[in-house]
C-alpha cells in the first residue's frame, strides 16, 4: 500500500532594513525627528494573558485530534490516507499512530508489516509490537531474522514476558519442530486467541508425537472456530490421511506438503514423497522440503543423494537442528565421514537439537575412537 505524504510548508519571517536616502541637491534637508523604529507587529502586539494562550492550545489540541480521529478512520476501513504516523511526531499521539501504521502495512504486505512492527517495539520497547514481527516473520520464512527477533523478546526475561510474546515464542519453537519447548510456553499464553491456541496446541502436539491430544484440539476447531481449514488439515495428517492442498496458505501448504512426504516415506511409498516434494520445490525452495527429499532418498538407499539435500538444506537454513543431525548420522553409518559427522552432531548440540542428550553420546563415541586412532 502506498503510503502518501504530507508536505507542510514553512513560513518564514522576512526583515529588510533600507539605508536613509540622500536629499536632492540644494534642498535643505529637514532635521531628522527623534530616532524613532518603526514598530515591529510582535513589538505592537499585546502580551497574550493566561487565558488568551490557554484557549489558543486548546484550538490546536483540537485540531491535532480531529486529525488523529481521520487517521483511525482510515486504518480502520483499509482506506488510503493522507496523514501518516509522522504527522503526529513529537506529540501525544505519536506511539499509537505509528502502530496504526503498522496495522495499515498488514493488509498489504506482511514483510513490510513486520519490519514496522519491530522498528515500533524497539522504538517504543513494546514486547507486544516485537512478538506480532515475529509472527509475521515466521509467515515469510526469514529465519536469521526469526532468529534475532525471538533473541530480543527473550531479553526481558521469563518473568516479564506477556502471553502475547509467549505465543510468538510458541510458534517460534514450532517453526523449529519443538513441540515439548512449545507447550511449555503455551501454557503461559492463556487469554490469546482461542482459535489460535487451540490451534497451536495441535501443532505442538502433533510434533510431541501426542496424537490423542492433537486429535483433540482440532475436534473443537473443526466443530466452531474461524481456523476451521487448518484444523482439517491437520486432522488429515494426524490421521495420516493425503490432506487437500487447494487453496491453503504457502506456510500450511509446505507443512502439509512436508508431513504428507514423511507419511508416504514411512509407508514404503519413497517415490511418491519424492514426486510430491520435487513438484512443491519447482514452487519455493525450502530446508523443510530438503530435509523431506532427503529422507525419502535415505530410505531408497541413495546415501550420497539424501547427504547432499541435508547439506543444502542446513545451507539454507544453518539453524535447523534436523538437518545437521540427519548429515551427521548418513556421514557416520553409510558415508563412512567420521570427521563430517562429529562436526555435525556439535552443530546439533550447539542448536538445542530435542535429541541432543543421545547425540552427546554419540559424539562422545566418536571422539574416543578419532583419539584411538592417533
Amino acid at each position: 500500500m502506498r503510503i502518501f505524504a504530507v508536505i507542510l510548508a514553512s513560513l518564514l519571517a522576512l526583515s529588510c532594513a533600507s539605508a536613509p536616502r540622500r536629499p536632492p541637491t540644494g534642498v535643505t534637508p529637514i532635521p531628522p525627528k527623534e530616532e524613532r523604529a518603526v514598530p515591529t507587529p510582535t513589538e505592537e502586539r499585546k502580551p497574550e494573558s493566561p487565558g488568551v494562550k490557554e484557549e489558543r492550545g486548546k484550538e490546536g489540541a483540537d485540531l491535532l485530534q480531529t486529525k488523529f480521529s481521520f487517521f483511525v478512520a482510515a486504518v480502520r476501513k483499509g482506506e488510503k490516507s493522507a496523514v501518516t504516523w509522522e504527522d503526529f511526531e513529537g506529540t501525544p499521539y505519536e506511539e499509537r499512530a505509528h502502530f496504526l501504521e503498522c496495522i495499515m502495512k498488514e493488509k498489504s504486505s506482511s514483510r513490510s508489516a513486520s519490519l514496522c512492527y519491530e522498528e515500533h517495539g524497539k522504538r517504543y520497547v513494546d514486547g507486544g509490537a516485537l512478538a506480532r514481527a515475529l509472527v509475521l516473520s515466521l509467515e515469510e520464512g526469514e529465519r536469521e531474522r526469526q532468529e534475532k527477533l525471538a533473541a530480543l523478546i527473550r531479553e526481558k526475561g521469563n518473568e516479564s514476558l506477556s502471553p502475547r510474546e509467549y505465543f510468538a515464542l510458541a510458534l517460534f519453537r514450532i517453526s523449529r519442530g519443538d513441540g515439548p519447548g512449545a507447550l511449555k510456553l503455551l501454557e503461559k499464553a492463556e487469554g490469546m486467541d482461542r482459535d489460535s491456541l487451540l490451534l497451536a496446541r495441535a501443532q505442538a502436539y502433533l510434533l510431541s508425537g501426542e496424537l490423542e491430544e492433537a486429535e483433540k484440539s482440532l475436534e473443537k476447531l473443526t466443530q466452531a472456530g474461524r481456523k476451521r481449514d487448518e484444523a482439517r488439515v491437520m486432522q488429515s495428517l494426524v490421521r495420516g490421511e493425503p490432506p487437500d492442498l487447494e487453496g491453503l496458505t504457502p506456510a500450511l501448504r509446505q507443512a502439509a506438503v512436508v508431513w504428507t512426504a514423511r507419511k508416504l516415506t514411512e509407508e514404503g511409498r519413497a517415490k511418491e514423497a519424492e514426486e510430491l516434494i520435487l513438484r512443491e520445490l519447482e514452487k519455493a525452495d525450502s530446508p523443510y522440503l530438503r530435509v523431506a527429499l532427503g529422507s525419502a532418498y535415505f530410505s531408497e538407499g541413495r546415501y550420497r543423494d539424501a547427504a547432499e539435500q541435508f547439506r543444502k538444506a542446513s545451507e539454507k537454513d544453518p539453524s535447523l537442528p534436523e538437518a545437521h543431525l540427519n548429515l551427521g548420522i548418513v556421514a557416520e553409518v553409510f558415508l563412512d565421514d567420521r570427521d563430517l559427522a562429529i562436526q555435525e552432531y556439535r552443530t546439533y548440540i550447539e542448536l538445542g537439537g530435542a535429541r541432543k542428550e543421545e547425540v552427546s553420546r554419540w559424539l562422545r563415541g566418536l571422539e574416543i575412537l578419532k583419539e584411538m586412532r592417533k
